[in-house]
């Protein structure tokens, strides 16, 4: 924490990275020289309320992970404010470069709390993608239910114009997110 309300974040990572094989990424990162960076700048009103009130600007660069480099640069604005049983929250994002699916996104959505045990939510968005096709839109549906310090949150996801796929311009995804928090 830069202070009791702001704060920044420093990533710097091997572009080639390859999770099914992450000893061999540990070597690239030495000898091949091709990172993403990134730098995180952003505002809570108390560290209390890290997760849930929150805006940051994240600026990123990569310099790809094909085996030729390529120039991959963006930046990605998120809000999330809880207000009493409401979290609303809004994503916005910009991306240069060949190894972007999208040169832009916006994300907006809420969340209400206490359905149940559980967090129940709805997201709409809009892409553009980094090539010439379409405008892509997509909602979500969403609950997030915690089992201490396990949630799931089961959803469904409506996509309108697939811009890479050639054989449906749609598709209703059924998704099952995880999330464990350990605490040191």
């Amino acid at each position: 924490m830069l202070s009791d309300n702001y704060y920044s974040y420093v990533s710097f990572s091997d572009a080639k990275a390859d999770s099914t094989e992450p000893f061999i990424g540990v070597s690239n990162f030495f000898k091949d020289t091709q990172y993403f960076k990134s730098l995180e700048l952003g505002w809570v009103p108390s560290k209390e309320a890290f997760y849930m009130q929150n805006s940051h600007l994240i600026v990123w660069h990569s310099d790809g992970p094909r085996k030729q480099a390529s120039d991959n640069y963006g930046a990605n604005w998120s809000t999330i404010y809880k207000m009493g049983k409401w979290v609303p929250f809004f994503r916005a994002g910009v991306a240069k470069g060949p190894e972007a699916l999208y040169k832009s996104s916006v994300v907006a959505g809420t969340g209400y709390l206490g359905v149940w045990d559980g967090t129940l939510g709805l997201a709409v968005g809009w892409a553009s993608p980094n090539a010439s096709l379409d405008d892509t839109y997509n909602s979500e549906i969403y609950y997030r239910i915690n089992f201490g310090p396990v949630s799931l949150t089961p959803n469904i996801q409506y996509i309108n114009s697939l811009p890479f796929n050639s054989k449906s311009d749609d598709a209703w995804i059924f998704g099952l997110r995880g999330h464990i928090n350990v605490s040191l």
